[in-house]
């Protein structure tokens, strides 16, 4: 479910976990001789110089091995920079070193969870929880664990039991309207898109500048048919951050329902520019370009996207409806076949429509 394009929506949120991470480590303080470099080290991590914050931490540690903070802090840096290996390595040895430093659990649940393995992620975050029940990052931890593994009741319920250890966490308020926004769309629960809506809002008002909180509110109003309000969001998302691929995507999608085809085939366009392996733009560009009325183009572009994503039975069935109206109707039966292998329900104005062309044809 999340690393694609929405685990790049969560993972600011361990960034801004982390971050808390270092202001607890800027305050222990460790007035020995090491702490010239500790400091300076945890100063880098929070100007996210992460190259110079390894530097100094390593220095540290070679001066005091039993540095516990200074493993902690490094492997902050390493997961910043990417090296997850050497992130869990430097949280495994914290934890060596204190056995009962729960943060340093939670550390390693996240580098756990970059690199996929959510069942370490959960159990990290476990233990976490057994050493410090009141740890809010814990629950934050086994959430994001719970939502990767399809159990979103389970997630919502840890980053609610987060939010009342700390009220004034945004980001748990952002990961919890991410949440409510996926099970809605799977469960088909509207009163989820509400409650989304709300978390959202919490964290527009928070954080202002949080341009993923537009989009995914922008999102969940475009699948309201709200789109005025979609495109307000998107606008917004894009005035915050000018290359998200997302929000061109969301909002070349709401140009498209509102027929305004040129800007939504400029912004899908764009968004394969940012990203040239977004099967979905073409998808997207595809559609914009067939409603426009411009069958070749849109045909060109499901073809690329299915070269891209052969798995996607919706993207056949819009090609399906390219090639029909086309009137290239064996193809279009071929991929209504291709679309119902894959588990797709195929529309039956699309059927009625190619039944009528067979039964001209005879």
């Amino acid at each position: 479910m999340w690393m694609t394009r929405r685990q790049r929506q969560i993972a600011g949120t361990f960034l801004i976990l982390s971050l808390e991470t270092i202001a607890l480590l800027a305050g222990s303080g460790c007035r020995d001789k090491t702490a010239s470099h500790y400091d300076r080290g945890v100063t880098h991590l929070d100007r996210c110089e992460y190259d110079q914050a390894i530097e100094a931490l390593t220095k540290a540690i070679k001066i005091d091995a039993g540095h516990v903070d200074a493993y902690l802090a490094r492997g902050v840096a390493y997961s910043f920079e990417g090296q997850h290996d050497l992130a869990i390595s430097d949280c495994t040895r914290a934890i060596e070193i204190d056995g009962e430093y729960a943060s340093a659990f939670v550390e390693r649940g996240w580098a756990h969870w970059r690199k996929g393995d959510y069942e370490a992620t959960m159990a990290d975050c476990v233990k976490a929880v057994e050493l410090d029940p009141e740890l809010s990052e814990a629950y934050h931890g086994l959430a994001v664990a719970h939502s990767e593994m399809g159990d979103y009741n389970s997630a919502i319920a840890e980053l609610t039991k987060a939010l009342e250890l700390d009220p004034t966490c945004a980001d748990a308020y952002h990961d919890r309207g991410f949440v409510y926004m996926d099970r809605g769309l799977v469960l088909r629960k509207g009163d989820d898109y509400d409650r989304a809506i709300e978390d959202f809002n919490e964290v527009i008002t928070r954080l202002p500048d949080c341009g993923s909180a537009y989009w995914g509110r922008g999102e969940i109003y475009s699948r309201q048919g709200r789109y005025n309000l979609a495109l307000a969001d998107f606008v917004k998302s894009l005035e915050i951050d000018p290359n998200d691929v997302d929000a061109y995507q969301g909002r070349g999608i709401v140009y498209c329902e509102l027929d305004r085809y040129d800007e939504a085939i400029a912004d899908h366009t764009r968004a394969i520019e940012l990203d040239a392996d977004c099967y979905e733009a073409y998808d997207s560009r595809g559609l914009a370009h067939f409603r426009k009325g411009d069958l070749e183009r849109g045909i060109a572009d499901f073809s690329r996207a299915i070269e891209m994503d052969p798995n996607d039975g919706a993207v056949y069935l819009n090609r399906a409806w390219a090639y029909c109206r086309n009137e290239e109707y064996d193809k279009a039966w071929k991929d209504v076949r291709e679309a119902e292998r894959l588990g797709f329900l195929v529309p039956e104005a699309l059927l009625r429509e190619l039944r009528q062309a067979a039964r001209a044809k005879a």
